[in-house]
């Protein structure tokens, strides 16, 4: 664990890295073209809280040897948001989440890691997708308009032989592909909620989880330098009520990061690259009960990947959404 010292205006904030390996295809959803529903190359901060959510909350109720009820989830998801901030977790080919090939936007086009991976690269080795149709009850038979593709984040690359890649890992690698594992870190304030680091020794995330998608294994990660998070960033307060990472050189920004102000929550300027609006869906007891029936305020943002112009600080609010640090 990385950490900076607690100056004593309340519990620091600390760095922890993680990886998971992915056990089972993944689908983060993104946008639909055609019959294709595509996936983010990524996973959002909140798909972890609300994973890590879930299973805190169905091992507490399990304890006390009752069911879960609605109103404990929205407790323990209050209780895992005030002292535990999760990065966005982007694929690796090593459990090091310097490693990681997170999309950037540079001038030659969009390529992924430090190393610069092109994308078309990254999309054969870790991208796939599978067709599926409904079927019609009674009928044995295909749904009509029902056809439609998922596309998965792989949990092994294919043959690295043919491709940049390829001696890296050894000949067994460029026959047979590399495991591929989702990197980033924990922003841990104090010792965070009970049992959390437990918790995330298993979870599952994303779409098409009855059918055994998205389940995650963690592992150890090698020991990281300092307090830098993908060897790009640098907690650099840790006692402020938000976590405020610091940029020294121009580079990708690593999350969705506001690009306009949203409720006093100041946006990122000198920033090129796209935008797009952050909705979300909540699950509520009383207004608008139904399973993700609400629908919370979009957030307009620069999309992970887009450039920043010099290094700057962020401070890491909600969902791990990054804002301007004030």
């Amino acid at each position: 664990m990385m950490n900076l010292h607690d100056t004593g205006e309340g519990a620091a904030w600390t760095v922890e890295p993680l990886a998971f390996q992915l056990r089972s295809p993944l689908h983060i959803g993104w946008r639909k073209v055609g019959n294709l529903m595509q996936t983010r190359p990524y996973v959002p901060a909140r798909n972890l809280w609300g994973a890590l959510t879930a299973a805190l909350t169905r091992a507490e109720a399990a304890q006390q040897e009752q069911a879960a009820a609605p109103e404990d989830y929205n407790q323990m998801g209050q209780r895992v948001a005030e002292s535990l901030v999760f990065t966005y977790l982007f694929p690796a080919l090593t459990a090091d989440p310097a490693q990681a090939l997170y999309p950037w936007l540079t001038a030659g086009g969009l390529v992924y890691g430090e190393e610069g991976l092109a994308a078309e690269r990254f999309d054969y080795l870790c991208l796939d997708s599978y067709a599926s149709t409904a079927i019609t009850v009674g009928q044995n038979a295909a749904e009509t308009g029902s056809l439609h593709e998922t596309e998965m984040l792989r949990p092994r690359t294919r043959p690295l032989a043919g491709t940049p890649l390829a001696g890296s890992f050894g000949a067994a690698a460029d026959e047979l592909g590399v495991p591929v594992y989702l990197v980033g870190y924990a922003l841990v304030k104090g010792e965070g909620p009970a049992g959390w680091r437990g918790a995330l020794e298993r979870l599952q995330i994303g779409g098409e989880r009855r059918y055994g998608w998205g389940a995650l294994r963690q592992v150890e990660t090698p020991p990281q330098p300092g307090n830098a998070l993908f060897g790009r960033y640098h907690l650099s307060e840790a006692t402020t009520p938000r976590p405020v990472l610091e940029a020294r050189t121009p580079g990708p920004l690593l999350a969705h990061t506001l690009a306009a102000d949203f409720n006093g929550a100041a946006p990122l300027a000198g920033v090129s690259g796209p935008v797009e609006p952050v909705v979300g869906r909540e699950t509520c007891i009383d207004e608008r009960p139904g399973f993700g029936a609400k629908l919370l305020a979009a957030r307009i943002c620069w999309a992970p990947g887009a450039t920043l112009d010099q290094g700057q600080r962020v401070a890491v609010g909600e969902d791990g959404i990054w804002r301007g640090a004030v």
